[in-house]
């Protein structure tokens, strides 16, 4: 059956092109379902992918950014078939409210939860059941609806769980029940939870809760405001998981990864979820080489940003 492909107007931000099939299903959850998704893919061909490859280089923790290379039996590249698979911000809401429409989506590919693909007959049989209602329901309008408003505000403050996840990664170095001073990995002299600044071999010994005071006062002082910037002026709407694990990326590798040119802060301003996401991956190494100790800590942030 041949395919036809609509824009997504009515997603929350890339427009992007999904099949007929889709349309029908996503246009219906975004009518009455009370849910926020993103759809960064929907429709690939097989040029478009040579494309892509051409243009951003080949896939690899090393560049989230790349393409894979062309295949036709590539998710995204299934000529002339209505069940490709789209990626989603925010799929397991969506999942959920497919379910409820009879559509079950599956995530396929793993270590890719927003990459979803639907039960080719459920989604055709949805597709033939609710199509008129749907292009009857566009054809009254004069024009294409906006994109919904989310009720829900931007986070802007670090809550408890991101900051023990945060002191659980840096670690510390104690004696006789206090925090002393020591080197990190590349030299710098550190006490309590990764704090740097003034510290020396002589730096007084911290208690517990001076430690954790300690932390508190950098994450809000000097490294949750520029994230909550970062986001804000690109008018990326912040969930408190995501805050929290930008926030210890940032607190980790400095508020530099935020700027323009650098991988995090070029995917905040593409204002896509996904490669946000992968962006975490870029940052393992240290004083050149790449650290397990930094590959575990990137791998848990990315998978709390996407919950």
């Amino acid at each position: 059956m041949a395919v036809t492909y609509r824009k997504m107007y009515f997603d929350s931000d890339d427009r992007e092109l999904v099949s007929n099939q889709w349309f029908v299903l996503l246009y219906n959850i975004h009518k009455y379902a009370d849910i926020e998704f993103n759809v960064n893919e929907g429709h690939r061909t097989f040029p478009r992918q040579q494309e892509l490859l051409d243009e951003k280089g080949l896939w690899s923790p090393s560049n989230p950014h790349g393409a894979a290379r062309p295949s036709h039996t590539a998710p995204h590249i299934r000529t002339d078939r209505p069940d490709h698979a789209i990626d989603v911000d925010g799929a397991a809401a969506l999942i959920q409210a497919a379910a409820r429409r009879g559509v079950t989506l599956r995530r396929t590919v793993p270590g890719e939860p927003w990459h979803l693909e639907a039960d080719t007959a459920q989604l055709a049989r949805y597709y033939h059941e609710n199509k008129a209602g749907v292009w009857a329901d566009l054809k009254d309008k004069k024009a294409p609806p906006k994109p919904k408003k989310s009720t829900t505000k931007s986070v802007t403050k670090i809550d408890e769980k991101g900051v023990a996840a945060i002191a659980a990664f840096e670690g510390s170095v104690k004696k006789g029940g206090k925090h002393v001073p020591y080197k990190d990995a590349v030299g710098v002299w550190t006490i309590g939870y990764g704090h740097t600044s003034g510290v020396g071999p002589k730096s007084k010994p911290l208690t517990e809760k001076q430690a954790k005071d300690l932390l508190l006062k950098d994450l809000n002082q000097v490294y949750v405001p520029p994230v909550v910037r970062a986001f804000k002026r690109n008018n990326v709407k912040l969930r408190q998981r995501e805050l929290n694990a930008v926030v210890s990326a940032v607190y980790n590798l400095g508020p530099g990864i935020l700027d323009p040119g650098r991988t995090m802060g070029d995917a905040i301003r593409s204002q896509s979820r996904s490669k946000i996401a992968n962006s975490f991956l870029v940052y393992t190494k240290a004083g050149g080489k790449v650290l397990p100790g930094l590959v575990k800590r990137r791998k848990a942030e990315r998978k709390t940003f996407l919950g």
